[in-house]
């Protein structure tokens, strides 16, 4: 069937375009007339539940990563068409999910990404096995034996590419492997991080492991240092003498086997171990595999994040509607927007993680929504009950 047009108007992206009527005086978003609040124009709809939602911008830690995004040069436009393949070059944590070659009804034609089926994001050892080259946070340890092979000729050996692509492209994806890969290195604390702590173990400690906790870093013991870190930004690690000795305090841990790890905490073994799965509601879930997006490591998602001035919590749908506005003075939020095709697989995942959480939740709350009752209901309408008195 035709597809007739619709103006929905023109969204404001510079700051002189940006008018009180076109922003939501509460979260700075750009809005579309249909998306202005009924009972209050000056706030948006869906960005930020009328400003009840609240997040940290996202950080940009070197203006030439944002100047890339909106640039109009060829690197500029190779960024953005290989936006995918460079992110998964640079990733941490692999993805895995199904991806349909031929999608019903498209004939072959996809110009979207597509999921089907359950989506995992999984993060493996910090060094590759005996006889295996090295793939995703493997790529960001300085191993000696591996000789003069550079960290770019790494990524550059296992990104994928389409068979057409043209050497001026190819070197261009090359040189941008390169910058991102750079800055990801000088500023993302995951990385500085395993890094860090591969150096204080040793490659050959073969028990060593890193725990990522999956909320908050925790307060040190009484008498130690005060706990003065904010839940929702990601605390460089510090070391100082307390009451046990020399400590360090981090997002990331070096721990012996025998220490606790709680159920959702991420652990990254040294060797061996396998994929390790990272849970939906930890909040390296995004920063872990969109490195491209967020080369500083923000967090994503966590349950118990609350929204401002009530003990509601904050959903994945109001969290990535949250992340998804377009806001003329966050460059790092707007360079997501410029992503396209990595762009649509961040929004695929979000509402993946959205859907899985939803039917967690009902899984969970079966007295609270009195599934027992809607069951003899069913019951009572599959015997050919319905219409009779009950």
């Amino acid at each position: 069937l035709p597809v007739e047009p619709s103006d929905v108007g023109r969204l404001a992206l510079t700051p002189e375009e940006a008018t009180p009527a076109t922003t939501c005086s509460a979260c700075d978003a750009q809005l579309l007339p249909g998306e202005v609040a009924s009972t209050n124009p000056t706030l948006g709809s869906h960005c930020c539940r009328q400003g009840k939602v609240v997040l940290d911008i996202v950080k940009c830690p070197d203006s030439k990563l944002t100047q890339l995004w909106h640039a109009t040069t060829s690197l500029g436009r190779t960024l953005r068409k290989f936006a995918r393949p460079i992110n998964n070059a640079l990733a941490m944590a692999s993805q895995v999910v199904c991806e349909p070659r031929n999608a019903p009804g498209r004939g072959g034609w996809n110009p979207s990404y597509v999921i089907q089926g359950k989506l995992h994001h999984c993060m493996g050892p910090l060094y590759p096995s005996e006889g295996t080259s090295k793939a995703f946070a493997q790529t960001y340890m300085n191993d000696p034996a591996m000789g003069d092979v550079a960290p770019l000729d790494l990524r550059m050996g296992r990104i994928y590419l389409p068979a057409n692509t043209s050497k001026p492209d190819k070197k261009r994806v090359r040189e941008l492997l390169d910058i991102f890969g750079q800055a990801i290195c000088e500023h993302n604390p995951y990385v500085n991080d395993f890094v860090q702590a591969s150096q204080l173990t040793g490659k050959g400690d073969k028990k060593a492991k890193i725990v990522i906790n999956a909320d908050a870093r925790p307060a040190p013991p009484d008498g130690d240092v005060p706990a003065s870190s904010h839940e929702r930004r990601y605390n460089p690690p510090s070391t100082y003498k307390g009451l046990h000795g020399n400590q360090t305090y981090g997002e990331v841990s070096v721990l012996m086997p025998d220490a606790d790890v709680g159920g959702r905490d991420v652990v990254v073994q040294f060797h061996g171990g396998g994929l390790r799965r990272i849970h939906e509601t930890h909040r390296s879930f995004d920063p872990l595999h969109f490195v491209l997006l967020f080369p500083a490591g923000d967090d994503g998602w966590k349950i118990n994040m609350k929204k401002n001035g009530t003990q509601q919590s904050i959903t994945p749908c109001d969290y990535y509607a949250y992340r998804i506005q377009w806001r003329v003075n966050d460059d790092g939020s707007n360079a997501l927007l410029m992503s396209e095709r990595l762009f649509q697989e961040y929004c695929c995942s979000g509402f993946a993680k959205a859907e899985h959480c939803r039917l967690q939740w009902h899984r969970h709350n079966q007295t609270a929504i009195r599934a027992a009752m809607y069951q003899g209901l069913c019951d009572h309408v599959k015997a050919g009950d319905a219409g009779k008195p009950v």
